[in-house]
């Protein structure tokens, strides 16, 4: 199971408490929090630690995007509180539900970022394989040319050597694309 499903999840099971605190004030606190945190991927989630392999851009997005989730999660609960004393109640409850998938909103582009980051990686990943074995080939290639004499085989190395070695740069430039988009 990838880490954005895990979190996407994680997500959807956390349902908002209302706690007093020793001030007579309400604290919202996720019910994760409560249990001493059981998830340990969805506190990453939270403090941005799973944000350490974005790129810088898309880590302020994140970022961004969870400060306006928080404060909409405010809202929300400031407007259940006023749903008690209210004479237009269903206005409210209208809005409470706009917010709601306002966040909705912004948790499924925080799960995007997250999932074009993993393809990101992922692609990364396999340059660097195929670039190793590639690192393998050349020299392969490039001693089998030196020690055949024979014209037409040395030729054939030489230019899988040459093929070989534009294929890693090639992949390089993908790489270098990749790592700062």
């Amino acid at each position: 199971m990838s880490k954005v499903s895990i979190i996407s999840k994680q997500v959807e099971e956390v349902q908002p408490t209302i706690q007093q605190s020793s001030f007579g004030a309400e604290n919202v606190i996720s019910s994760s929090e409560v249990n001493a945190f059981p998830n340990d991927g969805l506190v990453q989630f939270y403090t941005g630690q799973d944000c350490a392999k974005l790129l810088p851009g898309d880590m302020k997005k994140v970022r961004d995007l969870q400060e306006s989730n928080d404060q909409l999660q405010r809202q929300i609960v400031q407007l259940d509180r006023d749903v008690k004393h209210s004479a237009d109640a269903l206005s409210l409850l209208a809005e409470r539900e706009r917010l709601q998938i306002i966040i909705a909103r912004n948790t499924g582009e925080i799960l995007k970022i997250h999932t074009e980051n993993e393809q990101r990686l992922a692609r990364i990943s396999q340059l660097e394989a195929e670039n190793i074995r590639l690192k393998e080939e050349v020299v392969l290639h490039r001693d089998s040319f030196i020690e055949i004499h024979d014209m037409g085989s040395r030729h054939q190395h030489a230019a899988n050597f040459f093929i070989k070695k534009s294929k890693m740069e090639k992949n390089i430039a993908e790489l270098f694309d990749l790592s700062r988009e």
